[in-house]
C-alpha cells in the first residue's frame, strides 16, 4: 500500500505540476486582459509583426479606396512606421482589450480588431509626401476580422477558453503538486533516492518547458502558408510565449539543485575534466573501423553544420558554457550546504546509483522533445502536393470551343499582367490579382514585359547595358512622375549587384520585379493540372531569344509550349491540345529562329492602347497587318504612372466590354479575339468573353458586381 501511494503521489505531482505551471504562465501572459493587451501592443515593436499589421491596414485602406492600389508599396512603408509609434499603440490598447473580452466571453470564432483612428495618422503622414494621395485616405478604417476556421486553430481556441475558465486553479495546482511530491518522498523507502528521482524529473520537465518555445513556434508557423503572416505568427508567439523558457530554466535549476544536494556524484564532476574528455572523444583514433568511421563522419558533419550555421553553432557553445558554469556553481553551493543537511538526507550517499535515475529522466525529456519536434516537422515540412490532372473533354472550359480555330474564339486578356496589387513591393500595378489567380479566374492571354536586372538586397536594378537601351526611353512609358520615382529608387540602391537575371518588370525593375522563373513555373503547374486549357503568353521582350528559350526550358514550361504552325490556317483548340503543347509563346521584338517562338504582330493586329477617358476608345488599326488572324482589343484607361481601379470599374463591366467588342467587330470586319484589360479581376471580363463565344447571353447571365 505504501509503495502504491508513493507511486500515485509522484505520478500526480509530475502531471499536475507542469500543467498548473503552464496554466499559471498563460494566466499572466494571455488569459489576463491587461497582460494580453500589453504583450499584443508590445509585439508591434517586432518588425515581423509590424510588417503584417502594415499590410493588413493597407489592405483595409485600398478596399475602401481602390484607386490607391498603385500606391500600395508606399502606403505599406508609411504604415509600417506608424504601427510602431506610440500614438498608434495607444489607439490599439482599448481595441486589444475589447478583442480579448470578446474572445473569452463568447463562443464566436471571429476575432475583431478595430482601430479606426489609424486613418488619421496615415493621412497626416502621407500628406507630407503626396497630398493628393493623402486626400483619398478614408476618414476611418473598417474593422479587421480574422476567422478561426482552421481545425487546429479551433482546438487551440477551445483550449485557451478552457484554460481561462480554470485559471483560478493554477496556484492551487502548483501547491498541490509540491505537497504530493513531498508526500512521495516521505513514503519512499529511501528518501535520498526519492529526492534524487524527483530532482531528475524536475530537470527533465524544465528542459521540456524551455523547448516549448522554439518547438511551439515551429508548430504555430507550420499552420500558415503566407510568408508575411507566418513571420508575424512567429513574432506574436515570441511576444506571448517567449519567456516560457525562464519557467523551464527555474524548474530545471531547482531539479539540478536537488540532485546535487542529495548525492556527491556530481561533486566529483570537473568542468576541465569534462572538456578534456570531450576533446579526447573527438580527436583520439578508434581501434575499431566502424567506430573510427563514425568519429570521422561525425567530425565532417559537425564541421559542415558549423560552417553553414555559424550563429547557431556559437549559440550552442554559449549554452554549453552556461550549463557548465551553472553546474560548477551548484557544486559549490552543495559543498557549503551538505554539512548542514539532516543525516537522513545524506545517509548511504555512496550507495545510491545516480546514473539510472538520471538516464530515465533524460529519456523522458528526449521522448517528449522528439515528439513535439516530430509534430512540428510533420506540419512544417509537408510533402509536395501531387500534381493531378483532371480529365476533361472541354477546351478552355467548353466543349463547344474545341473545334473552333483560335481566331474564332474570344480570349480574356490581362495587360501588364506581371504587376499586381498582390505583390506588396510592386509600385503602380496594372492588375489586382497575380497571374496564378487570374488563370484560376479564367484569363487565358497575358501581356508580360521581360527585362534584364540584377538583385540588390530586396530590389532589382534594371541592367540597361545588357538591354542595349537607355533609361530615358522608358520615360514615355511611365511618364515624368513614374520615371522620377524609378530614378529616385535607383539612386538609393546601394550594395554589390547580384548576377544578371531575367525579370518581369514594367520598364524599370526598380518599381517592381518578379523572377521569370517563378512566373513560368506557376504557368507550367497550371498547365499540368488543367489538360484542356490553352494559354497565350505575349512577351514584350527586351532580352535575347536564347535567354527566353533557356528559361522556358529550365522552368519546365517548354514541356507545355505549342510547337506547331499558327498559320496560314489557324489551328483549332483541339489540334493544339492534341499536339501536346498548349502555351502559345509570342515575342514582340525578336524571336530569332526559335520555331515555337512567334512574332506577336505576325499573328495579331490591334487597336490603339492610349485612351484617357472612355469616350476616346476607338477601333482603328494600330500595330499588325490587317491580314493577321487575331484581333487584339486594348481596353483600358491610361492614367500614367498609376492605373486606377475606379476606371476599371467603369470600363470592365460586361456591358462596356461587349459594346466595344461589337463595335470593333463591325469596324474591322472580324471577330475580336484577345480583350486585354487592366485589373482583370474587377468587373466581368470573363463573363463578357463567354458571351462573345456564344456560351452565355448578356441577358441570362447576371452582371458580376465590381468588388
Amino acid at each position: 500500500m505504501r509503495k502504491t501511494l508513493r507511486t500515485l503521489a509522484a505520478t500526480l505531482a509530475l502531471v499536475i505540476g507542469p500543467v498548473s505551471l503552464l496554466l499559471l504562465y498563460l494566466t499572466f501572459s494571455v488569459l489576463n486582459a491587461d497582460a494580453f493587451t500589453r504583450r499584443l501592443v508590445g509585439s508591434l515593436d517586432d518588425p515581423r509583426v509590424a510588417e503584417f499589421a502594415a499590410e493588413k491596414i493597407t489592405d483595409l485602406v485600398i478596399s475602401q479606396r481602390r484607386d490607391l492600389t498603385a500606391l500600395r508599396p508606399v502606403i505599406v512603408v508609411i504604415t509600417r512606421g506608424i504601427v510602431s509609434s506610440a500614438p498608434f499603440q495607444a489607439m490599439l490598447r482599448p481595441a486589444a482589450r475589447q478583442a480579448h473580452d470578446a474572445l473569452f466571453s463568447s463562443t464566436s470564432e471571429q476575432i475583431l480588431l478595430s482601430v479606426p483612428d489609424a486613418a488619421i495618422l496615415l493621412r497626416s503622414t502621407l500628406a507630407n509626401l503626396n497630398p493628393a494621395a493623402a486626400s483619398k485616405i478614408p476618414g476611418s478604417l473598417a474593422s479587421f476580422s480574422a476567422s478561426m476556421d482552421n481545425p487546429i486553430a479551433k482546438t487551440a481556441l477551445k483550449g485557451l477558453r478552457a484554460a481561462h475558465a480554470g485559471r483560478q486553479l493554477a496556484r492551487t495546482g502548483v501547491v498541490l503538486s509540491l505537497v504530493l511530491m513531498i508526500l512521495a518522498i516521505l513514503l519512499a523507502t529511501s528518501r535520498q533516492e526519492a529526492v534524487l528521482s524527483s530532482g531528475a524529473a524536475m530537470a527533465a520537465t524544465g528542459l521540456f518547458f524551455a523547448a516549448l518555445v522554439p518547438v511551439g513556434r515551429l508548430v504555430a508557423t507550420a499552420l500558415v502558408t503566407n510568408p508575411v503572416t507566418r513571420a508575424a505568427v512567429a513574432g506574436v508567439w515570441d511576444a506571448f510565449m517567449g519567456r516560457l523558457w525562464i519557467v523551464g530554466a527555474v524548474i530545471g535549476a531547482v531539479g539540478v539543485t536537488m540532485v546535487v544536494a542529495t548525492t556527491s556524484q556530481l561533486e566529483r564532476w570537473e568542468a576541465g575534466g569534462a572538456a578534456r574528455a570531450t576533446w579526447a572523444l573527438l580527436t583520439h583514433r578508434r581501434e575499431k573501423t566502424w567506430a573510427e568511421l563514425l568519429r570521422v563522419f561525425g567530425l565532417i558533419l559537425g564541421g559542415l553544420l558549423c560552417f553553414s550555421f555559424p550563429t547557431t553553432a556559437l549559440r550552442a557553445v554559449g549554452i554549453a558554457t552556461g550549463i557548465a558554469m551553472f553546474i560548477v556553481g551548484i557544486q559549490g553551493l552543495a559543498r557549503l550546504a551538505r554539512h548542514r543537511l539532516p543525516g537522513v538526507a545524506i545517509r548511504e550517499t555512496e550507495e545510491i546509483r545516480v546514473a539510472p535515475v538520471v538516464l530515465v529522466a533524460f529519456r523522458v525529456a528526449v521522448i517528449l522533445l522528439l515528439g513535439l519536434a516530430g509534430l512540428g516537422l510533420v506540419l512544417r515540412i509537408k510533402p509536395p502536393a501531387e500534381v493531378v490532372a483532371v480529365a476533361t473533354d472541354a477546351c478552355n472550359g467548353a466543349v463547344a470551343l474545341c473545334d473552333r480555330p483560335i481566331n474564332r474564339i474570344a480570349w480574356a486578356g490581362a495587360h501588364n499582367a506581371m504587376g499586381s496589387a498582390d505583390n506588396p513591393s510592386w509600385l503602380f500595378p496594372n492588375q489586382d490579382q497575380s497571374v496564378p489567380a487570374l488563370l484560376d479566374k479564367g484569363v487565358r492571354a497575358f501581356m508580360l514585359d521581360l527585362h534584364y536586372g540584377r538583385p540588390i538586397g530586396d530590389k532589382v536594378k534594371t541592367d540597361f547595358e545588357a538591354e542595349h537601351s537607355s533609361a530615358n526611353k522608358y520615360e514615355a512609358v511611365l511618364g515624368p512622375e513614374g520615371f522620377q520615382a524609378a530614378m529616385r529608387i535607383r539612386d538609393r540602391m546601394t550594395g554589390t549587384p547580384g548576377p544578371l537575371g531575367l525579370y518581369l518588370c514594367h520598364g524599370f525593375c526598380e518599381l517592381g520585379a518578379i523572377s521569370v522563373d517563378s512566373m513560368f513555373r506557376s504557368v507550367a503547374t497550371f498547365m499540368a493540372t488543367n489538360p484542356g486549357e490553352v494559354v497565350i503568353l505575349d512577351l514584350e521582350d527586351y532580352v535575347t531569344p536564347e535567354d527566353v528559350a533557356r528559361v522556358t526550358r529550365e522552368t519546365g514550361l517548354l514541356d507545355f509550349v505549342y510547337r506547331g504552325p499558327l498559320g496560314p490556317v489557324p489551328p483549332t483548340l483541339r489540334q493544339i491540345i492534341a499536339s501536346g503543347g498548349r502555351v502559345i509563346m509570342l515575342g514582340e521584338n525578336n524571336v530569332d529562329q526559335i520555331a515555337w517562338y512567334h512574332l506577336s504582330y505576325d499573328l495579331m493586329q490591334e487597336t490603339p492602347y492610349t485612351f484617357h477617358k472612355p469616350e476616346d476608345f476607338s477601333c482603328r488599326p494600330n500595330r499588325g497587318k490587317p491580314s493577321n488572324p487575331l484581333l487584339l482589343i486594348n481596353h483600358w484607361i491610361e492614367t500614367t504612372p498609376a492605373p486606377q481601379v475606379s476606371n476599371a470599374e467603369k470600363v470592365n463591366t460586361r456591358e462596356a466590354l461587349l459594346s466595344r467588342a461589337r463595335a470593333c467587330a463591325r469596324e474591322r470586319g472580324r471577330m475580336p479575339n484577345i480583350i486585354a484589360v487592366d485589373f482583370a479581376g474587377v468587373g466581368d471580363l470573363v463573363g463578357a468573353v463567354r458571351v462573345l463565344n456564344g456560351l452565355d447571353t448578356a441577358s441570362t447571365t447576371p452582371h458580376a458586381p465590381a468588388p
